[in-house]
């Protein structure tokens, strides 16, 4: 068979009239539109629900979907407690404290207690030099200025 003969063959039915619209149609009309809105409709749920993991996890554990809010009192909360628990240890200190000085005053000798009139100081007993130097005025003077400060206003 040449190239010629297979052109020009017979044909035993006629192929228009074989030609069903419904049949041309039929690659059209299996449209995978619908295949492929539910497929990106389902990845796009799955991509979101995969990012809110963190979210979802935190709404579980507060048992609420304002977690703002749940954060905030959580830490009221948590401030409320802290601040009990400074009071608490400053009173155990205090008390420790006070039973430190106890110990210490019932384990001290007893002093005698001097009123200030009682206290004298000895005049024979000198007296240190920052403090004579506190108690010494100064014989600097200010100079006379030459600068005249006059201002006439009129």
């Amino acid at each position: 068979m040449t190239n010629m003969e297979l052109k020009l063959r017979k044909v035993e039915h006629d192929p228009i009239e074989d030609v069903n619209p419904n049949s041309l149609m039929t690659d059209i009309a299996k449209s995978r539109m619908g295949k492929l809105l539910v497929i990106s409709f389902i990845a796009h749920i799955i991509l979101i629900g995969v990012c809110s993991i963190g979210y979802i996890n935190e709404c579980v554990h507060y048992k609420t979907m304002n977690i703002k809010l749940a954060k905030k009192q959580e830490q009221e909360k948590l401030k409320v407690i802290e601040e009990e628990k400074r009071k608490q240890d400053i009173i155990k200190k205090a008390e420790e404290e006070a039973k430190k000085k106890k110990e210490a005053e019932k384990n001290a000798p007893p002093a005698a207690a001097k009123t200030p009139d009682e206290i004298k100081i000895d005049p024979n007993k000198p007296t240190p030099k920052i403090i004579q130097e506190l108690n010494e005025t100064s014989k600097e003077r200010p100079k006379d200025s030459d600068v005249n400060l006059d201002i006439d206003l009129k």
